[in-house]
């Protein structure tokens, strides 16, 4: 369950109850609200102990060129204090759990190439 923000007082709400953090979900929903496609891809590139942004930077780099090389225009977009979001458009046409596949997999990959710098594990430990 997510709430919807209509108005400026509806995000004053979130600021008074605390919500620090707001996670926007990668899809949206028709006048019914029914669920469509994701119109976006998002990486999240967050460092672990002993990383920083320069670390993200790197893995950004290339995790673009990877991205670029299927036709993806990844844009970067700073997360917190020291983590990194790629962006890229999608067309609509793939489904939620289409793309959360293919994320797995470029984290696989990455994680192949970089083992030293990327964990595709999403674990909270």
């Amino acid at each position: 369950d997510y709430p919807v923000f209509h108005s400026p007082a509806d995000l004053a709400w979130a600021g008074q109850v605390a919500a620090l953090e707001l996670h926007v979900p990668q899809w949206r929903v028709d006048q019914l609200g029914t669920m469509q496609n994701p119109d976006r891809l998002v990486l999240d590139l967050d460092p672990g102990p002993g990383a920083g942004l320069a670390e993200c930077i790197e893995v950004a780099h290339e995790a673009r060129d990877l991205l670029s090389g299927i036709g993806l225009d990844p844009v970067p977009v700073t997360s917190g204090s020291k983590g990194l979001h790629l962006y890229c458009a999608m067309d609509g046409v793939r489904d939620a759990d289409y793309l959360n596949a293919f994320a797995k997999q470029l984290a696989v990959s990455l994680e192949e190439s970089m083992p030293d710098l990327v964990v595709s594990s999403m674990a909270k430990s």
